[in-house]
């Protein structure tokens, strides 16, 4: 009964529940290629409540790599916006590091993908000590001043040896620009309250 109409349920559409919750890929590709299923639909519904996730973004949570590798296949959007959440995001939060590389590779040349996504997933890693992973997402120099802001957010969670190796990055730094979103502190004033008085003076 789960391919019968286009029914909303728990999980939204058939599709996102073949995908969230029975994690079958073999159902998966039945759907999508003989009963002409959307790998894009994104009907998520629970009571009056309506999240936006496209099949894909079930196959990160669930850290599926089969399935997202099948869905992207099949023309899943890569970049797809939920809400300001993209696909490349959850996996940051929710998936190993081949679903964080499978989105970093496929959405590198994509301009539809948002800096503050970048950021997003920048900041998880970070957070979570996966340096790795981190500075592939780093060398992608999406802005001009990531270096700086992403120094600041360092010596913030007081991972100097990281704040370090931005700085080290920084070119030429504007006092001005790129306040943290938390603190509201500068490079400048955050390297003073670092207490770290070399940090400050190498700023």
């Amino acid at each position: 009964g789960i391919v019968e109409g286009k029914k909303k349920m728990f999980y939204g559409s058939p599709l996102n529940l073949a995908v969230g919750y029975r994690n079958d890929l073999s159902l998966v590709k039945y759907m999508i290629e003989q009963l002409n299923f959307d790998p894009d639909e994104d009907e998520y519904n629970r009571d009056s409540i309506r999240i936006d996730w496209a099949p894909i973004f079930f196959a990160v949570f669930y850290d599926d790599l089969p399935m997202a590798k099948y869905l992207l296949e099949q023309g899943a959007n890569c970049d797809y916006d939920a809400d300001g959440r993209y696909p490349l995001t959850t996996a940051s939060l929710y998936a190993s590091h081949e679903m964080i590389e499978l989105f970093l590779h496929c959405s590198r040349s994509n301009e539809s993908l948002r800096d503050d996504a970048i950021y997003s997933a920048q900041s998880h890693l970070m957070r979570t000590n996966d340096t790795t992973t981190l500075f592939k997402l780093v060398s992608w120099n999406y802005h001009a001043n990531q270096y700086e802001r992403l120094a600041v957010e360092a010596i913030e969670i007081e991972n100097l040896n990281l704040a370090y190796r931005f700085i080290d990055s920084i070119s030429v730094i504007d006092s001005n620009d790129y306040y943290n979103s938390i603190s509201g502190h500068s490079i400048i004033q955050r390297s003073y309250y670092s207490g770290d008085t070399a940090l400050f003076k190498k700023v």
